[in-house]
């Protein structure tokens, strides 16, 4: 496939993506050679997520479970983005957060952490577990006002 052909990347628009692999349904993915971000062409449309990802089997983290996760999440969190207490004014997005373990450890960090999931049985287990504010949602970053790190 030319760079004539290839599909622009969502994220930074560059046209130097390369051809991975077809997925079902006809999807093809790709990867950015600029910014390395894979993605879907043709898109998926809002309503196949929502089949998808509603009939999708959530399976809630049993306690002990969730207490080890959150462990290794603010560990990996402090290693990977240098965010030990340096946190002020930095923000977090855990997008797809499933059982919400980033979203939780990052807030414990003083991260300003958000989380979005189009699984409703996901979105109900976060804010029962973890107090998750109707503010911090996100469902559709398109309408969110910010940005994040």
């Amino acid at each position: 496939m030319s760079n004539a052909d290839s599909p622009a990347c969502p994220l930074c628009t560059a046209r130097t993506t390369r051809h991975l692999l077809r997925w079902k349904a006809a999807r093809d993915i790709h990867r950015c050679a600029e910014c390395s971000t894979l993605f879907t062409q043709p898109l998926p449309t809002p309503r196949e997520l929502h089949e998808y990802y509603q009939s999708f089997a959530y399976k809630k983290p049993r306690p002990e479970q969730v207490r080890r996760f959150l462990g290794e999440r603010r560990s990996e969190l402090a290693a990977l983005f240098g965010w030990s207490g340096a946190t002020r004014g930095r923000s977090f997005l855990d997008q797809g957060g499933g059982a919400g373990v980033a979203y939780a450890a990052a807030r414990d960090l003083g991260l300003d952490s958000h989380f979005g999931d189009i699984n409703e049985g996901a979105i109900n287990y976060v804010r029962e577990t973890f107090g998750l504010p109707t503010d911090r949602l996100v469902r559709d970053l398109s309408q969110h006002p910010g940005t994040f790190d």
